[in-house]
């Protein structure tokens, strides 16, 4: 114990005769880069707002065939319909089976025959619930039907 107390007592001023030692260096030096190429930018230094502008579109080509516009396309039918109740909100969804079947069926309905231009889903259906009315059911269940498709329509308003 004593060596250690007397050890603290003095300290090594020699320094001289001890060498320094050499330290690692933490951050190496860059590695030598090849040589940069110089690319210039067109438009660098240009902070217009032209650059937010779309750039210009390619012309469309024309195709073979001439495309009418879209409001003489001729497709469907004219909107003649004043009464809001009849107009088409939901698509049909029914069976390929039961749509083949009516369109086979369509060329025996002869109340359809006096429609010019296609025939639509609703003109069948409504063809066969006229028909079934008028051949299937009585005078009476008849007229009482139609007060409660009066009613139901005045419902839908």
């Amino acid at each position: 114990m004593s060596e250690v107390k007397q050890n603290r007592k003095q300290f090594d001023l020699d320094v001289g005769e001890k060498k320094p030692e050499a330290f690692k260096q933490l951050v190496q030096a860059p590695k030598p880069q090849p040589k940069r190429k110089e690319v210039g930018i067109k438009g660098e230094y240009d902070f217009g707002d032209s650059g937010l502008q779309a750039p210009p579109s390619k012309p469309k080509r024309q195709s073979s065939k001439q495309k009418s516009p879209k409001g003489d396309r001729g497709r469907g039918r004219p909107v003649t319909l004043t009464d809001e109740r009849y107009r088409v909100k939901v698509p049909k969804k029914i069976s390929p089976a039961l749509n083949a079947k009516l369109d086979v069926l369509e060329e025996y309905i002869t109340e359809l025959s006096d429609i010019s231009g296609k025939v639509r889903f609703e003109d069948i259906i409504n063809a066969l619930a006229d028909t079934y009315v008028s051949k299937s059911l009585t005078p009476a269940k008849e007229e009482h039907f139609q007060q409660e498709l009066v009613g139901a329509l005045k419902k839908i308003k």
